[in-house]
């Protein structure tokens, strides 16, 4: 799910579209024509507005945020837009969901700590070999049995 949010010199929105904005309880049609400080919380402007500047700077980035009430994270994309003479006219932010997939990744991590784990403080050898019958596991039980210390 993404959004698009494109923004002119006077950080006034140009368009503003996406699913991910609906969801938050924004109408992204009541964005468009306002400026950044008229469309987001206070407490969410001054960083909002770091980001924006950056872009209108000429800086292509990527940067993450969370909504902590829907408990939501997004990475954001984030460049800025130039007329045919070179002169950033407008910035551009794509932000896509990336909850499930960030959520997958830790759940990933933990299921690998913890079978490095077992693996690491089990009693019997455990070695494991690849396609190219290559060792590419060999626990702390397989060195000793096997006199590697």
């Amino acid at each position: 799910e993404i959004s698009v949010f494109l923004f002119d010199q006077d950080m006034r929105y140009i368009i503003v579209d996406g699913s991910p904005l609906r969801k938050a309880g924004y109408d992204p049609s009541e964005m468009v024509g306002k400026r950044l400080h008229e469309a987001v919380p206070p407490k969410n402007f001054t960083t909002m507005h770091g980001y924006y500047s950056r872009v209108l700077q000429g800086e292509t980035f990527v940067f993450e945020r969370r909504n902590e009430q829907l408990k939501s994270i997004y990475r954001n994309y984030a460049t800025p837009i130039k007329n045919d003479n070179d002169e950033i006219i407008a910035g551009l932010i794509v932000s896509q969901e990336v909850t499930e997939h960030e959520r997958l990744q830790e759940s990933v991590k933990q299921s690998e700590a913890r079978f490095a784990g077992i693996v690491h403080l089990a009693a019997d050898a455990v070695i494991s070999i690849n396609e190219a019958q290559e060792i590419t596991l060999f626990n702390r039980a397989a060195e000793l049995m096997f006199g590697y210390t």
